[in-house]
């Protein structure tokens, strides 16, 4: 599966720690590098990156003189499997296009080491590492929250979803079980959790859905199965 994404350049002069600046400021700004490529000659270098959020990290990277650009490029998602990048090169060949570079790098599931389940009917987040050992106990504070100890009422989080940045779930306190898949007006809160164990966003809408999805570029696509005529969508940067 192929998708468009952002990739975030950086000319280089060839002198001792000049990439280090660039990665530093990135760092400094909370900016996460996916993937990275460089290529040098004689008297420069070409720094191409797959970053958490392009557009601020040429922002930043502007401000303290570096300069940057953001080309679209094709992410590629193959299986880890013998052949598989053999195969899509194949198709990629046989529809007349011409690969001038490319590098790789895992994203989704692949790329953590952890698992995370959310509990139902409790305000309780655990983080697993892939032996099973539990990583992280994560309580949400919510003094608006009483978890009912009936299965008929309140599960307070439902419907999980991520990708390489954010775990992703709604949440619920207030509402039953029939009413959140009903087509009453409910207002669904999304929850946005990052790969440590961190709560970064929380989104409450005025409109009902039952189900979504979101993509590596971070915006939601969500539909309310009793009016499946309607696909709403929401940038979550």
């Amino acid at each position: 599966m192929g998708i468009t994404i952002q990739q975030l350049s950086v000319f280089l002069e060839n002198r001792e720690g000049r990439l280090d600046e660039v990665l530093s400021v990135l760092a400094g700004n909370d900016i996460n590098i996916v993937a990275l490529s460089l290529a040098d000659t004689s008297e420069y270098g070409m720094l191409r990156m797959i970053v958490s959020d392009p557009n601020k990290g040429k922002a930043v990277l502007k401000e303290n003189g570096i300069t940057s650009m953001l080309t679209d490029v094709v992410a590629l998602r193959v299986p880890h499997e013998t052949g598989s990048l053999s195969r899509a090169m194949h198709q990629i060949v046989e529809g007349d296009v011409n690969i001038e570079y490319m590098y790789a790098f895992a994203a989704g599931d692949v790329a953590h080491d952890c698992i995370c389940d959310f509990y139902l009917h409790q305000n309780l987040i655990r983080i697993y590492d892939i032996k099973g050992n539990l990583l992280k106990h994560i309580q949400v504070i919510d003094n608006a929250c009483v978890p009912s100890t009936s299965v008929e009422l309140r599960p307070v989080f439902h419907e999980l979803k991520f990708n390489s940045k954010y775990i992703a779930v709604l949440y619920n306190n207030k509402y039953s079980t029939e009413e959140i898949y009903s087509d009453e007006k409910l207002i669904q809160e999304l929850q946005l959790w990052n790969w440590k164990g961190e709560l970064k966003k929380r989104i409450c809408f005025d409109f009902p859905f039952d189900i979504y999805a979101i993509s590596e570029d971070d915006i939601l696509y969500a539909v309310n199965s009793g009016r499946p005529d309607y696909i709403y969508t929401y940038d979550l940067k």
